[in-house]
């Protein structure tokens, strides 16, 4: 028995690891036939990954949960499910010695399996990967945190394990094959076998038919957004409070231990969660670091629903520098080629007036044509497209491999860099500026030798 607990607690390392965001990439070489215009590849499949297909869908459940692929609060759901489930499915057959051992060697696999492509959060935010280029660096400096150098020594520990499933993986598959879905439908099939066969009430496996079969349709057709698997999520709390409450039911002379404990991974989660979202702690308005983590919502929507501020001063607040740029946009009726942000909400009649491009995609068609970044300019100012807003963390979504979207992003800065067809209205980045006496000043410009706040928008006019 203690072994078997042992088994238990063992797979519950998954909770150390975490995900990153692709970085800005510098000296990246900008070839017009080595860029993939597509747009799904960029924006949906930034969720699913860009590992080999078959290790794509085998690994989804672990990537959502420790966001491996994407982070962000509004995708996170937690490592409670993926601890929790597997020792739901082991405490079930605890009174199968044989199937107990195999599905606890099968589940150590997976998690090896899994590892493979997995990466460590570094202090400043930058992903590092066991299989990338920079890993042997990585283990010899001397600045690790405590999770981090845990994690580090654990994947440089089992990387003769994980090796050979990468070998065999490669050998099998690709980006496209034909063996992933046949092989997706076995497993399928042999889940609901195996449910089937373990001795729970009626309501208790129903309930894990079900959530196999939704998980199992969400893992073909979500391409890895968790959104669209929400429904998945009750399923799977509901399955682990039932299990908990057969087995207390069974062994009321004793404390069953696998309940402490899934409660109270359960409460811990919940906490940290709530802490999270409560604490705004990824707000990025520089004038105000010091409301940074203590609130839902941005200190100056605060002020404005309190009257303390007017609207304008609110906007002032959220869009850095905007100056009367808005004013000056809502007040004509031209089109509006935007590049992310959240802006949309400022401006008149956005719904008709502007044109998304957020992977890029028609620029670069568009700059694929005429090449000419004058041209460029009129064939928009024909279409009278007279305002661009582009956000300055567009490069930051890009995980492709090739870095597709990266490379099209600066495409469009060279295309507006020194352009006289363009006019920056407003922009809260600065960079510092060497004036004749020798001194520096800091000024609202896209471009410069040095910048010294990145800022996350930038509003151009084009002239006629």
């Amino acid at each position: 028995m203690g072994r078997r607990i042992l088994l238990l607690l063992m797979l519950c390392l998954v909770v150390g690891a975490e995900c990153a965001q692709a970085q800005e990439e510098e000296g990246i070489s900008i070839s017009l036939g080595d860029i993939e215009n597509d747009g799904r590849r960029e924006e949906i499949q930034r969720y699913f990954g860009y590992e080999d297909l078959l290790y794509r869908y085998l690994t989804l459940p672990y990537d959502v949960s420790i966001n491996t692929n994407q982070r962000g609060r509004y995708i996170d759901i937690g490592f409670a499910l993926f601890a929790l489930v597997p020792l739901l499915l082991l405490s079930l057959l605890r009174s199968r010695v044989r199937w107990f051992y195999v599905t606890a060697i099968g589940l150590i696999g997976y998690l090896l399996l899994c590892q493979h492509h997995s990466v460590i959060m570094q202090r400043g935010m930058i992903p590092v990967s066991p299989t990338s280029d920079q890993w042997s660096s990585y283990l010899q400096t001397d600045n690790k945190s405590v999770p981090e150098a845990l994690l580090a020594a654990w994947y440089s520990s089992t990387q003769w394990l994980t090796r050979p499933f990468a070998e065999i993986f490669t050998g099998i598959t690709a980006q496209r094959d034909h063996i992933t879905y046949p092989l997706l439908i076995i497993l399928f099939i042999a889940g609901l076998w195996l449910i089937s066969r373990v001795r729970a009430r009626s309501s208790l496996q129903s309930l894990g038919m079900v959530s196999m079969a939704f998980g199992f349709l969400w893992l073909l057709l979500s391409a890895g957004i968790i959104w669209y698997g929400f429904l998945l999520l009750p399923f799977l709390y509901a399955g682990i409070a039932k299990s908990i409450g057969q087995k207390t039911e069974e062994r009321a002379d004793h404390l069953f231990r696998p309940k402490y404990l899934m409660l109270g991974t359960l409460v811990i989660w919940a906490v940290t969660a709530y802490v999270g979202r409560i604490s705004n702690i990824t707000y990025m308005n520089a004038a105000n670091e010091q409301h940074i983590g203590k609130g839902i919502v941005d200190h100056s929507l605060y002020q404005y629903s309190t009257g303390s501020v007017d609207f304008s001063q609110s906007q002032q607040v959220s869009y850095p520098g905007i100056g009367t740029a808005l004013e000056y946009i809502n007040e004509s009726d031209a089109y509006i080629y935007q590049l992310g942000t959240s802006m949309a909400f400022e401006i008149r009649d956005n719904p008709n007036r502007i044109f998304f491009d957020n992977t890029l995609k028609e620029f670069f068609r568009v700059f694929s044509k005429y090449r000419d970044k004058e041209v460029i300019m009129d064939v928009w100012g024909a279409s009278d497209i007279q305002f661009l807003i582009v956000d300055l963390y567009t490069h930051t979504l890009d995980q492709t491999p090739e870095k597709s979207l990266t490379k099209k992003y600066q495409l469009l800065l060279n295309t507006l860099y020194q352009n006289p067809k363009v006019r920056l209205l407003a922009t809260d980045r600065k960079i510092e500026v060497e004036q004749p006496d020798g001194s520096t000043t800091q000024e609202s410009a896209v471009f410069g030798p040095k910048i010294t706040n990145f800022g996350t928008y930038a509003i151009f006019e084009i002239l006629s």
